[in-house]
């Protein structure tokens, strides 16, 4: 009898570790059929890339992109921050450059919430309050297809084409997008 218990328990966990297999193999293609995004926490390949990026700069060849910073565009949000996490403060142009993406989402109708800046890259993250799910697709839309384009253009920034978009029971829509120097 004891016996068939240790199986039986056994049994369930080896079906619970299995489907949590499977589910961390499949969400991301999951999400990704159905138009949405998944995050990823991978953290040894940005260490790498930077330290890659560094190793470059640092022999006088060219970094990975013609800004001279990171080439990010395959890489997480999460990757991504660690990244500006890494990077040095350009004091000047990144005090001016926070303070004028502030005033720009603000004139957009969005309330920024932070605005990070380091040498060549920013994290710029805001949320916009709607009222109805109509309201929130056409603010979603408009996030997706380039609402703050504009406003990055005016700040001397363009973005990286990818942003994070969450939204909240109360309407409340919060993204989170990296945008980088020209």
């Amino acid at each position: 009898m004891a016996d068939r218990r240790i199986l039986y328990g056994l049994a369930i966990g080896l079906a619970i570790m299995l489907a949590m297999v499977w589910w961390a193999t499949h969400r991301d293609r999951h999400a990704q059929e159905a138009g949405g995004s998944s995050i990823r926490v991978v953290s040894s390949r940005v260490g790498r890339a930077f330290a890659e990026t560094s190793d470059r700069a640092s022999n006088g060849t060219s970094p990975s992109s013609p800004t001279g910073s990171l080439d990010m565009a395959n890489l997480t949000v999460n990757e991504r921050s660690e990244a500006l996490d890494h990077r040095p403060r350009d004091p000047v142009w990144s005090a001016k450059t926070e303070a004028t993406l502030g005033d720009q989402l603000r004139d957009s109708g969005i309330a920024p919430g932070e605005i990070r800046c380091a040498d060549t890259l920013c994290l710029v993250k805001g949320t916009v309050a709607t009222t109805s799910p109509a309201d929130r697709q056409r603010v979603v839309d408009q996030l997706v297809r380039g609402r703050l384009h504009a406003a990055y253009e005016r700040a001397g920034i363009a973005p990286m084409q990818a942003i994070n978009i969450d939204a909240d029971d109360a309407g409340t829509i919060s993204f989170t997008e990296y945008v980088q120097r020209k």
